[in-house]
């Protein structure tokens, strides 16, 4: 893979996480980017959800 090809899926994550960290229903998330798989859709919001408990923790301390 070329770099610029996994630059454009990195910032494909982003946008997909970003999308969740904002809120928008996960259903709606899977038809925008075209996951078949709701599960798929899925990992993203765990990876959110463990971002924001990290910086939570952070500002805890």
């Amino acid at each position: 893979m070329s770099w610029c090809c996994a630059l454009r899926r990195i910032n494909g994550h982003h946008a997909i996480t970003d999308l969740i960290a904002q809120r928008i229903p996960l259903e709606d998330v899977q038809k925008l980017v075209g996951h078949k798989d709701a599960r798929t859709t899925k990992l993203y919001d765990r990876s959110e959800r463990k971002v924001t408990r990290n910086i939570v923790e952070r500002i805890s301390t």
